[in-house]
């Protein structure tokens, strides 16, 4: 944990998710001090027109509308500080490798309680 789930619409060039997935985990890890092994990055591409802001639909995505949508869940023992470095952090490495202005980033943070996680074949608690 941390997981970052991202939703867009599809590049309007063609960008390469896996690769864009990869570098996105390893520059939010650096700019934590976590280590990558610990991060999990997800990115669903919405359907040409399936997204509307302002009443209007896109079919691609762009820089200036139609924000790319950013779910980070941080576990429940992050301090707020914390949490609000990560939602920078996730916003940062998006911009960076996504090429969005940060301006273009809706991001929030859902924050996973000890005892409502259940991974790895058991209930988590910290």
């Amino acid at each position: 944990m941390p997981f970052i789930h991202i939703t867009s619409l599809p590049p309007a060039t063609d960008t390469p998710v896996p690769e864009l997935l990869t570098q996105i985990s390893h520059s939010f890890a650096k700019l934590l001090g976590l280590e990558v092994k610990f991060v999990t990055a997800t990115w669903n591409l919405l359907q040409p027109g399936h997204y509307a802001t302002g009443g209007q639909v896109a079919d691609v995505q762009t820089s200036h509308s139609h924000p790319i949508l950013v779910t980070l869940v941080v576990p429940g023992f992050y301090r707020s500080e914390q949490v609000a470095k990560a939602l920078q952090a996730a916003a940062a490495a998006i911009a960076e490798h996504a090429q969005v202005p940060k301006t273009n980033i809706f991001a929030q943070a859902q924050v996973a309680k000890s005892g409502c996680v259940f991974d790895n074949g058991q209930l988590v608690t910290w």
